[in-house]
């Protein structure tokens, strides 16, 4: 795993594998952002029975190829809450030892980032108060509840997390986004360009 600096706030972890990437981020990014798990407390094993009932197999390790969350959401795991830890979990903690001032963490994996954009554009989300307003404003003047819809069916964020997820998508221009909004998309992505800098 390398480490990259984004700015002051964003720490990129780049893996080399995709598995590696998703199973060291599942509790951390599920407590975060799950419908079933966030903000509880929970175990792997639990966590796999329901991505189970919801897919049919334990496909998390495959499914997912980015992640991203807060510096505040490492404080339960810090306390012990989240123990046994994996090494690998261990080893996030270790990195972020001692640091106490705002912060967000994303992660990547492979040769080519396709998802880099997309992750940085939830941490300027949850960095810059006035990229959401702006982000938010843009957004609330088009109809985004198809997208939402997608978003939701892939049974992974929490209803709260939706209107950060479609931004993002719309920035990185996934196919979750499908057609149109073009307008939407060169306007978010301008305002995206702006914060970026100020990292």
């Amino acid at each position: 795993m390398e480490v990259i600096q984004i700015g002051k706030k964003i720490h990129h972890l780049h893996y080399k594998k995709q598995r590696d990437l998703a199973s060291t981020f599942l509790r951390f990014q599920e407590h975060y952002e799950s419908p079933e798990f966030e903000g509880k407390i929970f175990t792997r094993d639990e966590y796999k029975k329901w991505y189970i009932q919801q897919k049919g197999e334990f496909t998390y390790y495959k499914d997912w190829s980015g992640f991203n969350i807060p510096g505040k959401i490492l404080k339960p795991f810090k306390k012990g809450k989240f123990n046994p830890l994996t090494e690998k979990g261990k080893e996030i903690l270790n990195l972020f030892k001692g640091k106490i001032r705002k912060f967000y963490v994303i992660g990547t994996y492979g040769k080519k980032d396709d998802s880099i954009e997309h992750e940085i554009a939830h941490a300027l989300f949850y960095l810059f108060p006035m990229y959401k307003i702006r982000v938010l404003f843009e957004m609330g003047k088009h109809d985004l509840s198809k997208i939402e819809k997608r978003i939701k069916k892939t049974s992974g964020y929490a209803e709260d997390k939706l209107r950060d997820e479609t931004q993002a998508y719309l920035i990185q221009g996934h196919e979750m986004v499908g057609r149109g909004h073009e307008e939407l998309r060169k306007k978010i992505r301008t305002i995206f360009d702006e914060y970026y800098k100020k990292l």
